[in-house]
């Protein structure tokens, strides 16, 4: 079972969230040291049409063009809904995730591709100098929105793929978040949302978005908050809700909230090549590391759900319904353990509890109140960490600058992740099946 834990030192005044896309752990970190990776593997998944397990396999430019060549509007690359997770789950066994794509029609060799030390090299830098979660699950077998929460809810209320029907419960219902809660007690709170522009106020409230032939922007499963009414009619909740562009803005002044949630543009859904969303990351953390506020900073990273990808570890059953797939976390913080791999049972309601206890908020589920909260991983009787510059091999370190600097640094992020944007232009129609 989850054992309860706190962590509520008051150094800690910015939490920072920034949700990732699609991805389990062993997809990335499968093949990183010292961590629960392939090394612990006895069976692999079974082909359905030969009988023989099927190993994972690097295939990084491979993978890249067959996902190009089959991507179009409104299609899969691979399966990530209710039944695939399902299938690949397969009561326990971990042995069908190369059956639920065959089961869809589907590349199913996708499932079984993996990311090499270099091919994601700023996410291993990250763990090499901060905390990696080996153990950190999503919340629910499925795909974003149900996932995203129990991430803002502590709870999916009983919903377990995101569709039309799903958008109109939340659209229809008063769902309770953190953000609520943020607001209702005076504490400082931003959601940072990549393509912002894509979303449209008048569809949200008029139902459009509800109905099924509509054409839905992928932000409203990746943010559902952006479906429900109030935080678009409330001035004050709608003034909480921003554009990517303002985060940069906010940590070169020192003025980030209290409480920020950050989804990315470009993200790292399949498609999008690694170096480009690791560079939209590194990026976010570096205007961080830049910030007046960084010492008193935790950043976590996380991924909403598995992607249709390959993981080992069986999700525990926490409760009667159980976790989602593992899937990547990492903590940045000058407050981290260096280097440390924490193995503690973590989900995503763990980051709504770290930010209940450090903000003194009632818990909203229990399955917030019962998991833990991190205090594995930080270490405040140490010195504080050096503020951190992460660079890929394109991409020159930059020092830790003034805050002219930084603003020097924001245009040039800006103008440089511009282009790289429009890779994400393909999933704008997706349907969660």
């Amino acid at each position: 079972s989850i054992i309860a834990q706190a962590v509520s030192d008051d150094r800690i005044d910015n939490i920072i969230v920034i949700v990732e896309q699609n991805h389990t752990f062993d997809s990335y970190f499968g093949r990183y040291p010292g961590a629960n990776g392939f090394n612990n593997v006895t069976k692999f998944p079974i082909d359905p049409v030969t009988n023989a397990p099927v190993e994972p396999s690097v295939s990084v430019e491979g993978l890249r063009e067959r996902l190009a060549a089959s991507a179009s509007p409104g299609s899969e690359l691979l399966s990530n809904g209710r039944g695939a997770a399902l299938d690949a789950f397969n009561d326990g066994a971990m042995d069908g995730f190369v059956a639920a794509q065959v089961k869809r029609g589907l590349d199913d060799e996708l499932a079984m591709s993996y990311f090499y030390g270099e091919d994601v090299r700023g996410l291993w830098d990250i763990a090499d100098q901060f905390v990696l979660f080996d153990n950190y699950f999503s919340s629910v077998l499925g795909d974003s929105l149900p996932n995203m929460l129990y991430l803002i809810s502590g709870t999916s209320f009983g919903l377990n793929r995101g569709s039309p029907n799903t958008l109109k419960f939340l659209a229809n219902n008063e769902v309770p978040t953190v953000f609520d809660q943020l607001q209702e007690a005076g504490i400082s709170w931003k959601y940072y949302i990549g393509n912002l522009d894509r979303v449209s106020e008048e569809k949200v409230l008029s139902g459009a978005y509800l109905d099924p032939e509509e054409a839905r922007p992928s932000q409203i499963y990746w943010v559902p908050l952006l479906v429900m009414p109030r935080f678009w009619t409330d001035p004050e909740m709608r003034s909480r809700i921003v554009s990517q562009e303002q985060f940069f803005i906010d940590a070169t002044r020192g003025e980030l909230p209290s409480v920020s949630f950050v989804l990315p543009s470009p993200t790292d859904h399949p498609l999008t090549p690694p170096a480009i969303s690791q560079r939209r990351l590194l990026s976010l953390i570096n205007a961080v590391a830049k910030s007046p506020q960084w010492g008193r900073s935790a950043i976590f990273i996380t991924w909403d759900e598995w992607g249709g990808f390959y993981d080992h570890v069986p999700p525990p059953q926490v409760d009667e319904l159980g976790l989602g797939f593992r899937v990547p976390g990492l903590l940045v913080s000058p407050w981290a353990k260096p280097g440390y791999i924490s193995s503690v049972l973590y989900d995503h309601t763990s980051i709504l509890k770290f930010i209940s206890n450090r903000f003194g908020l009632p818990p909203l589920s229990e399955r917030q109140e019962a998991a833990n909260s991190f205090e594995d991983a930080f270490d405040f009787e140490s010195p504080p960490l050096e503020r951190p510059s992460f660079s890929l091999a394109d991409i020159p370190a930059s020092r830790v600058g003034t805050p002219t600097q930084s603003r020097i640094t924001l245009m040039l992020y800006l103008a440089g992740f511009a282009i790289a944007a429009v890779s994400l232009a393909a999933f704008a129609r997706l349907r969660y099946l």
